[in-house]
């Protein structure tokens, strides 16, 4: 567990916040069909945003196998689509939205979208 300075254990965003501000590029990424709404979704990608994300995947979760929870809707290549659009509206650099994206896809192309300086800070 990290910890924040004044003891309090850190959220996913401290700690990738707290990346970005070390000059770090932060990634995170969101799995649609997990029974999220449209409202959490739009909630996240702003929060990201907000604290300097520069890389956003967006897939649809796939069961593994029966003891993993189900899958509760399949979203459609347009969702996948309108939150990419929405998401690099926000600011975010890069964005990569399908049904079949996972958190290493395209992430030599990703990482090729920034300077040679700004990955070797990374």
């Amino acid at each position: 567990m990290i910890n924040l300075a004044d003891g309090k254990p850190a959220s996913q965003g401290d700690v990738l916040s707290h990346a970005g501000e070390k000059g770090f590029k932060i990634k995170s990424g969101i799995m649609l069909g997990l029974g999220e709404r449209q409202d959490e979704i739009r909630t996240a990608i702003k929060d990201l945003s907000c604290i300097g994300l520069n890389v956003l995947t967006l897939g649809q979760y796939l069961q593994p196998n029966s003891e993993y929870a189900p899958i509760d809707r399949w979203a459609t290549p347009e969702e996948f689509e309108n939150w990419k659009k929405e998401a690099l509206q926000l600011g975010i650099e890069v964005v990569e939205s399908g049904p079949l994206v996972r958190s290493s896809y395209h992430a030599e192309e990703q990482s090729a979208q920034f300077s040679k300086a700004q990955r070797a800070t990374a």
